[in-house]
């Protein structure tokens, strides 16, 4: 039992560090599978579906972007 208290002692720092890793790497794989669902109903929010009458208005919308970034250059 003594010779198990000494290499811990002499090692105590290697099981610190490699605790640390262990946890963040828990804490980052909970992380993930949990905000998996919420982040497919985000996206699908976000992305709405464009209609024929609309996609004119956003070519339009870039047209004039491109413009105005032109004319800040010079």
């Amino acid at each position: 039992m003594q010779a198990f208290i000494d290499f811990l002692v002499n090692n105590y720092l290697w099981f610190i560090i490699v605790s640390v890793v262990l946890i963040f790497a828990l804490i980052g794989y909970l992380v993930d599978t949990s905000e998996k669902p919420n982040r497919v109903s985000k996206m699908e929010d976000e992305n709405p579906i464009i209609e024929g009458n609309q996609e004119s208005i956003i070519e339009s919308d870039v047209k004039q972007e491109t413009i105005n970034s032109e004319v800040d250059i010079l």
